[in-house]
């Protein structure tokens, strides 16, 4: 792309991927949002009908505690979880759709999803590539699945530290009394994240480690290491969402707060990656401002009342 963005033939013939991309789709703030607060007010629907259900413990101990700074503590994280799984569903649901799926409008959203999509030989059809094409892209598929073999590798280490850890806290609580505490809650739903994130991180190595297999002929070779290589796409998003959401449930277990500014920190510096924008140049310096004090509220709002003295 960087050399053809500089082709004055390349841009007078029309506007390129990159510019169709940044064109034709918007900014995923507002989606994220209203699917926040839908989200959240799922949440406090569910927390408000166990006081009559099954679940009536649950819902007990989340109102009666220990002071009202832990109260609210809680209340904002399940704001922030909230916001969190808001902007996975946006992510992943970004992806775009190929005959005979239309692609809806709440779909199109500026997304490194789907600007690979639009963009990146390697996820587009390979139906009307030459042959020499689709030797260069395999050579390509093979270079990269051998660096996230690497990846991958170190992540189901730190997949597995993660559950030897979360199973330390959460065997004395299960041990003494069962009771559906906020720790508890936290700790289990934090160990089926590792549990989740270190089997899909070993079948997405076993699928990367088929790529290198020696192959009867030249078309099974570009279907087979081109279907393995995309196929491991969903098993790694869910591996990697679900080892960020096991560490900041860790976090949330030692203290609600700290999970929501890991929460925080997570938007602030994972935001220009995943829902990356190509008009920054052009941007004013309000603008920016704006932008910057934005991330820092982020990361600032839930310790808004204690930087004021709040004690209670």
């Amino acid at each position: 792309m960087g050399e053809q963005d500089g082709n004055p033939k390349q841009a007078a013939a029309g506007p390129t991927a990159l510019d169709s991309y940044q064109s034709d789709n918007r900014s995923p703030l507002k989606l994220i949002a209203l699917v926040t607060l839908l989200l959240l007010a799922g949440a406090l629907s569910v927390v408000g009908l166990a006081e009559g259900s099954m679940t009536r413990a649950l819902a007990i101990d989340w109102v009666r505690e220990y002071s009202t700074r832990w109260l609210y503590e809680r209340h904002v994280f399940v704001l922030y979880a909230c916001a969190f799984v808001a902007w996975w569903l946006v992510y992943l649901a970004s992806r775009k759709s190929r005959p005979p799926w239309p692609d809806w409008s709440f779909k199109r959203v500026r997304t490194l999803r789907r600007l690979l999509g639009e963009c990146s030989e390697q996820w587009c059809a390979a139906d009307q590539m030459t042959p020499e094409k689709l030797d260069e892209l395999e050579t390509r598929f093979r270079s990269k699945a051998q660096s996230s073999m690497t990846t991958i590798a170190i992540l189901i280490a730190v997949s597995a530290l993660e559950l030897q850890e979360v199973s330390k806290l959460l065997a004395p609580l299960l041990e003494t009394e069962f009771a559906l505490s906020w720790q508890v809650v936290v700790l289990v739903l934090s160990l089926t994240f590792a549990m989740v994130s270190f089997i899909a991180y070993i079948v997405s190595a076993d699928a990367l480690d088929v790529i290198f297999n020696r192959f009867a002929d030249d078309d099974a070779r570009h279907r087979i290491t081109r279907y393995y290589y995309q196929g491991t796409i969903n098993p790694r998003y869910a591996a990697l969402i679900s080892l960020i959401a096991s560490f900041i449930l860790l976090v949330a277990y030692y203290s609600p707060l700290a999970g929501a500014v890991a929460i925080g920190l997570f938007f602030v510096i994972g935001y220009a990656h995943w829902f990356p924008s190509f008009a920054g140049d052009s941007a004013s310096m309000p603008r920016r401002v704006s932008g910057l004090l934005a991330r820092a509220a982020l990361v600032l709002a839930p310790m808004l009342p204690m930087l004021l003295g709040w004690r209670c």
